[in-house]
Parts: structure tokens; sequence; C-alpha cells
């Protein structure tokens, strides 16, 4: 096959190539605005052309490297219920200052498992705030306390078998 003179084009999506006759390639949008710059390349090369690169959006994020955060293991809702349990048969406190003192015994638990176990203990009232004086509201063993307890040991026996 022999190339005639004539200019050629090709029409990639949104994107007009044109070999012109004086040997050089044209690379043009939609509404006929160049692209690139003519580049100018000797015969017989066919239609080969690089296309620029996509710039990298200046706006996006760095990112994160994976040592920021320690990994976040995930525990049984009975193992952390046992947790909270066990503290609330250990001391008496206030609700926040148990979830502080929850937080450092354990470091390895997420603060929100923590808390979120407590307030499911608190809906079932397995766990209640003492309202017997105004100024003394304790986090106190409630009606369901010993019940709930050794449904959670028999869970947490149960895990242990499986290796969970």
């Amino acid at each position: 096959m022999e190339e005639s003179a004539e200019p050629k084009e090709l029409h990639l999506p949104c994107h007009t190539l044109e070999v012109t006759e004086d040997r050089t390639i044209r690379l043009t949008d939609e509404f006929g605005c160049v692209v690139d710059k003519e580049i100018f390349f000797s015969y017989p090369a066919k239609y080969v052309i690089q296309l620029p690169e996509k710039k990298k959006h200046s706006r996006s994020k760095p990112a994160k490297s994976k040592q920021e955060s320690p990994p976040v293991k995930r525990m049984a809702k009975t193992r952390i219920q046992k947790m909270v349990m066990d503290a609330v048969q250990e001391i008496s406190l206030k609700k926040k200052p148990l979830l502080s003192h929850l937080r450092e015994k354990h470091p390895d638990v997420p603060p929100s498992s923590l808390n979120t176990q407590l307030n499911n203990l608190l809906e079932m009232r397995v766990l209640e705030i003492a309202t017997k004086h105004k100024t003394k509201k304790y986090v106190i063993a409630g009606p369901y306390f010993k019940s709930r307890f050794d449904y959670v040991v028999e869970r947490n026996r149960i895990l242990d078998v499986r290796g969970q």
C-alpha cells in the first residue's frame, strides 16, 4: 500500500488526530482546540503518537502512612461486655470515668466499642445509673445483671473453645 500525500484524520473518542501534508501531527479536542504541540516526524512512520499523561490533581490528599494508627482488632461483643461488667463489680464510678478507666485498662480495645457495649448494657437494664442520691450517679448492677453475666461467661467459654 502506498501512502498518498493527502492529509489523513483518525478519530479518537472526543479527539481528532490529523496528519498534514508537511508531515506534522495535530491533536485537537472535540471543540477544535489544539491539545498538544505539533510533532514532526519522518515518513514512513505511521500513526504513532504518545498522548500526554493525565495531570494529577493538586487537591488530592496525601496517602496516610500505615504506621499512624495501630490495627484495630475486632472483638466479640460478649468479651467487651464482660470487661465492662467486671469493671462495674470492681469499682463504682460514674459513666465517663468508667469509660476512661476501661480505656486505660484495655488499650487494645477501640474506645467506641467500649462505649457502645456500655450503652447496650444500660439499655438492657443489665447496668443502671444509681438514682438514690442526686449527686452520686454511679453505674451499678441492674436487675438483669446476674443472668446476663452468666450468659456472657458461657458465651466467652464457647468462643475460647472455638479459638476466636
